[in-house]
């Protein structure tokens, strides 16, 4: 058995919490980071909050861990290829740094491997990336409500 002698007594254990410990605030997202303890629910809401310029902002759409096919169509005809780390109906991390070449909007055309099936969307990239890894592009927003829901369901798929 391996063991180290310590020279000052650990912390005690947190006691076990209840909804009655719970410290209590008012709604919004502001008031969760205000807060020592969370629900069970409050704690499901903070994994899908993300970083943005020093505020927490709650994720509009389901991300999905997929690796699609993506290829980035250039106005001169210029093409780039990489893969998806993730996607969403509002955009994509992909795997290759984008070239400086890709600026503005652009067409991006993403298929799953085996499929014939295509979709072309238009993308930006992301601003605020470090300078040399631009691997973020934003799905500029499609035409209707339904669209947006067919494409979540062709990405859930």
């Amino acid at each position: 058995m391996i063991f180290r002698v310590m020279h000052v007594s650990p912390p005690p254990p947190p006691s076990r919490g209840t909804e009655e410990h719970i410290v209590s605030g008012g709604s919004g997202i502001n008031n969760l980071l205000d807060k020592k303890y969370f629900t069970k629910n409050e704690i499901e809401q903070t994994k899908s909050l993300s970083l943005a310029t020093g505020e927490f902002v709650l994720r509009s759409q389901k991300r999905y861990n997929k690796r699609l096919s993506v290829e980035i169509i250039g106005e001169n005809g210029q093409e780039f290829k990489t893969f998806t780390r993730d996607v969403s109906v509002g955009g994509m991390n992909v795997e290759d740094s984008i070239p400086d070449w890709v600026a503005g909007y652009f067409k991006v055309r993403i298929s799953k491997a085996g499929s014939k099936q295509l979709i072309e969307l238009t993308c930006c990239l992301i601003e605020n990336q470090i300078p040399g890894a631009r691997f973020r592009l934003a799905i500029l927003p499609l035409e209707s409500v339904e669209d947006e829901k067919n494409l979540e369901t062709w990405l859930a798929a």
